[in-house]
């Protein structure tokens, strides 16, 4: 794991403390942020800032509401599948309230608060460093952070989920311009487990406008990476060759 996903996943969790991710890269995450001392010593005095919060918060009377509404901005900020991870203990505290009586009022205040700079901030770390904005998305959906093949992430146009098959995957997409062209051709990489789909297709296919190409990676035998291009070959959007 290198430093600067090392350091992306520190905004999320803490070397030693409970985490979500998967033992192999929670060890892979705790065994980079050791061997940095600069990374360390982040990591240090982030756990100290959370021992401080938590102990300030115990001794602070909160008002009504105020956990609700940051419950809410902290979601926000959140990627999609670890707030629907939270949601799920609030949907259980939710039901509970409803049991006892609450009015539609608390639904309509269990709702994500819209936070239009987190918004800008997202699509700016994507701007300015795009491939460490996927191996943390990718990473913080339990996969692979990075990808079997050498794309040219200054094609990168962006990142998230899509429907494949009727199921939500992460993929990431990469574009380019042909001079002349009509159109703009594309990737988009589907990152895909054996847990969403059986991999008892073939390996490649092609349309009129399409060609699909399944990768696969020995270190990652539950995943498929599913690369669905417009031009015959990969060949147009992998990074260039360094001149020896």
């Amino acid at each position: 794991m290198d430093k600067n996903l090392a350091m992306a996943l520190l905004a999320f969790d803490r070397p030693g403390a409970a985490s979500e991710l998967p033992p192999a890269d929670r060890a892979a995450f705790a065994a980079a942020v050791a061997a940095d001392p600069g990374l360390a010593e982040y990591a240090r005095r982030r756990a100290a800032e959370d021992g401080a919060l938590s102990t300030a918060m115990a001794a602070v009377t909160v008002p009504a509401g105020a956990k609700a509404r940051a419950l809410n901005r902290l979601l926000a900020r959140r990627s999609a599948a670890l707030w629907r991870q939270r949601l799920t203990a609030a949907g259980l505290a939710a039901a509970v309230l409803l049991g006892v009586g609450l009015t539609l009022g608390v639904s309509h205040s269990l709702r994500p608060t819209l936070d239009s700079y987190a918004a800008a901030y997202d699509n700016e770390q994507a701007i300015e460093a795009p491939e460490m904005a996927v191996r943390a998305f990718l990473a913080g959906h339990g996969l692979p952070p990075g990808l079997p093949v050498e794309l040219d992430y200054a094609k990168y146009l962006e990142h998230g989920t899509q429907p494949l098959h009727g199921r939500d995957v992460p993929v990431v997409t990469f574009v380019l311009a042909q001079p002349n062209a009509s159109r703009f051709d594309y990737v988009k990489v589907y990152v895909v487990t054996d847990r969403q789909f059986k991999f008892d297709g073939p390996a490649a296919a092609q349309s009129s406008l399409c060609t699909t190409t399944v990768l696969t990676d020995p270190r990652s035998p539950g995943v498929r990476w599913v690369l669905v291009h417009t031009s015959p070959t990969l060949d147009a959007f992998l990074k260039p060759r360094t001149a020896l």
